[in-house]
């Protein structure tokens, strides 16, 4: 991974990019370092009612369980 800060001098900004890069996926992010902060959704759209149905009752009681046993292990000793 390679991360760095350029200030670009036109509106077309060319990145070298390592050899072992080349014919793979990248995935490339362009922001302000001051607009870089994710806004925190406000209480309602945070509502758990939001995903009601999404599951169906069998996919429900499986995660259910699973949460449980996952639950379990925070309280056994290391």
């Amino acid at each position: 991974m390679l991360q760095t800060t350029l200030t670009p001098q036109s509106a077309v900004l060319s990145i070298p990019i390592p050899d072992n890069f080349v014919g793979k996926k990248v995935e490339v992010w362009l922001y302000l370092p001051d607009e870089s902060s994710v806004p925190i959704a406000d209480a309602e759209t945070r509502n758990v009612q939001r995903f009601k149905g999404l599951l169906t009752a069998q996919e429900a009681d499986k995660f259910q369980s699973y949460l449980q046993k996952t639950r379990q292990e925070w309280n056994r000793d290391i």
